[in-house]
């Protein structure tokens, strides 16, 4: 028998004068460099008056914070711009609580390599990982109650998918409250994380923990993996405001936060259960646990290989609390692509999958219950700096459920003794692993294409991903304004841009694209190339933020990899600017009727019409696999995969079409008409063929 209790850990509290955090060049997207002794800081005041008072007085010091939510108003927190003496001058201010620097969290993975399984389905019976948890031992029940317990996943954003369903979106980075989902997660970090919780048994992707819980993404790291801790604090009182019932934190920082610290607390005050990675520092030899993962609040999750072993990346120390797979991960990426992942990250989404599969059972249990019950049903380890408690076993737990529950209220809530987990660990061979992940039916789809393997191929890979989001995001700082969107013609918008991409990245040379007519694109794209071309744009776009940070130079190749993305997201439009419903012989678009800004949102709404997001991810793929083979890069803009019922239309595609190329065959217009036409007669469905432009 054992007893075991809320883990009481020992954090050690120091003042620390300097951080260094390797590859850290800016705090957010498009943020200049700052001079030598000046730093952001975060101030919290005491009332409203003096937040009001000090926000007049340093109103040309303040840092753009999101627009999405006034929390940090409502709390009397301010981040400013200042020099060491201003900050000094702050802190003798009577009506200031609190003044530290804000500084940056990161993500706790450890890079990824992508997989060739792309597009194939695997369920938790062939990955190894969630097979080592015990999911597997479990009925088929467990996996089907009413309740849905509130999961929120403070990352980088969750990617829209049909794989990954995700209740609501919420977008804490400066200028990207309006970037859809779709292309919020440039790293994919935050997707795998979400996948590895609740990724559906659907034969698309992989299998989640967890496929009942109520994913909630709360997107506070940018396209750098980064966030200030003021935004992580932000998202934490979101998620208090918000009734979550669990928060998952892949990130961490070496450096305490006061302010951190007490966001922390007042969410456990909440009755939230927090899980977070304990950090990937092992291979700096001591390897310290990191915060938030640190606070005596919080499950400190660290990794583990197939073996069964402390993973050689993850960080160890008397805050650890329990352990789970951190290597060799199976998980979704960008495009719902299959990677395989390091890092606690990823331990840590497993232990929030397995945390809400327990409170399925019972949602008026408390988030102490559930931590007592992971912590006393884990398989033993020696070695507790490195290990915790053990390794988390799910199945076990379930056993021990009622157990537990009965002891537990018996001790008033102190904690319960239940028989210890004698069962082994398993270890996996290393075939196990990697047929976990890379067998498939279509390894061809993504050969030379998703797999980079040089730093060169994951900074294009990065750049094209960057550019995808670019039209969104950047508009404003880069004076894109709506140049770069599909506005009308979006096959002749899209063959315009990825002309000049494969322009640009054969230096000029490009082959003779007799199909194309030089004016079909629309007027704001050609006057966007203009601007780029003549006008000083690439200098704009080669001078900020997440391009400078990841050290990506202004070449030829780089700027053919940033309209590769433009064209990707004009091709993306499509499916929510010109898709619909087919009203008599008229496609009538998504929000037909409505206000710009009700049509807007309604186009944008993941539940309207969900196959075209399956059919816009599958040609941004496409168009991905062709950029990196070097192959002609033409792609339908219609895949038929998505649409055998009818789902939706895409109201012009054939007038696009001619537009662009007027002598396409007479098959070729039949394919187009049958799916986009205002005639009748819809019968007699031909077989798909891409229809490169």
């Amino acid at each position: 028998m054992r007893k075991r209790t809320i883990l009481n850990k020992v954090v050690a509290f120091g003042v620390i004068g300097s951080i260094i955090i390797s590859n850290v060049l800016v705090q957010d997207s498009f943020k200049p460099a700052k001079a030598e002794g000046v730093a952001d800081y975060v101030i919290q005041m005491d009332d409203d008056a003096s937040s009001e008072m000090i926000s007049r007085q340093y109103s040309n010091k303040i840092v753009k914070i999101s627009q999405s939510t006034d929390i940090l108003e409502q709390k009397n927190i301010i981040s400013l711009t200042l020099t060491d003496s201003e900050a000094e001058q702050l802190r003798q201010n009577t009506g200031v609580i609190n003044i530290e620097k804000d500084i940056i969290v990161k993500a706790s993975d450890d890079g990824e390599s992508v997989a060739d399984a792309a597009g194939t389905g695997i369920d938790s019976d062939d990955q190894w990982n969630i097979d080592m948890i015990g999911v597997n031992d479990l009925a088929d029940e467990a996996f089907q109650s009413e309740n849905h317990v509130k999961v929120a996943v403070l990352d980088s954003g969750v990617t829209r998918s049909s794989d990954i369903p995700v209740k609501e979106h919420i977008n804490l980075i400066p200028g990207e409250e309006e970037v859809s989902p779709m292309l919020e997660d440039v790293s994919g970090h935050g997707t795998s994380v979400a996948s590895v919780i609740n990724a559906q048994n659907n034969q698309e992707g992989i299998t989640g923990v967890n496929p009942n819980a109520e994913l909630y993404s709360v997107k506070i790291l940018d396209d750098n993996k980064e966030a200030t801790v003021s935004r992580v604090v932000e998202g934490l009182y979101w998620c208090i405001e918000n009734d979550v019932n669990i928060i998952n934190m892949s990130f961490g920082t070496d450096v305490d936060s006061e302010l951190l610290h007490k966001a922390v607390k007042d969410a456990n005050n909440a009755g939230i259960l927090m899980i977070a990675a304990a950090g990937n520092r092992g291979r700096e030899g001591s390897g310290t646990v990191e915060y938030p993962a640190a606070y005596p609040e919080v499950i400190a999750v660290g990794g583990i290989n197939a073996k069964g072993e402390k993973s050689i990346i993850s960080s160890e120390g008397e805050e650890m609390e329990i352990v789970a797979p951190g290597e060799d991960v199976p998980a979704t990426g960008y495009f719902d692509e299959v990677v395989c992942t390091n890092g606690t990250s990823m331990a840590a989404a497993h232990i929030t999958g397995v945390a809400s599969l327990l409170w399925d059972k019972d949602l008026n249990q408390t988030a102490n219950f559930i931590r007592g019950l992971l912590d006393a049903s884990t398989k033993q380890m020696e070695e507790k700096e490195k290990y915790g408690y053990g390794i988390v076993d799910v199945a076990y737990a379930m056993d021990m459920y009622d157990e537990y529950a009965r002891q537990y209220e018996e001790a008033f809530g102190e904690g319960a003794e239940i028989p210890a987990n004698s069962s082994g660990v398993e270890n996996y061979s290393e075939e196990q692993v990697k047929a976990s992940w890379s067998y498939t039916d279509h390894a061809n789809i993504v050969e030379n294409a998703y797999n980079p393997t040089t730093q060169a191929d994951k900074d294009r890979l990065l750049t094209v991903k960057i550019g995808v989001k670019m039209p969104d995001v950047y508009r404003e700082s880069c004076q894109l304004k709506y140049a770069f969107h599909g506005l009308g013609n979006y096959v002749g918008d899209y063959v315009y841009m990825i002309t000049f991409a494969e322009k640009y990245y054969n230096n000029g040379k490009v082959e003779a694209l007799n199909y194309l007519n030089g004016t079909s694109a629309s007027r704001t794209i050609k006057d966007g190339i203009d601007y780029l071309e003549n006008s000083g744009g690439w200098n704009k776009i080669f001078n900020n933020g997440t391009l400078t940070a990841n050290n990506i130079k202004d070449t030829n190749r780089a700027r053919g990899n940033i309209l590769a993305g433009f064209a990707i997201h004009i091709a993306m439009d499509a499916y929510a600017h010109s898709a619909g419903k087919k009203v008599g012989n008229v496609v009538q678009e998504i929000g037909y009727g409505m206000s710009t800004s009700e049509g807007q949102a309604e186009r944008d709404k993941q539940n309207v019409i969900p196959a075209r997001w399956n059919c816009a991810k599958g040609v941004g793929k496409e168009i991905v696999v062709n950029w990196f083979n070097g192959t002609k890069v033409g792609v339908s803009l219609y895949r038929l995969s998505a649409h055998t019922q009818g789902a939706f239309y895409m109201k012009d595609m054939l007038k696009y079409a001619l537009d662009v190329r007027s002598n396409i065959t007479e098959e070729s217009k039949v394919w187009f008409k049958e799916r986009s036409a205002t005639t009748t007669g819809m019968a007699g469905v031909p077989e798909w063929k891409s229809w490169v432009h």
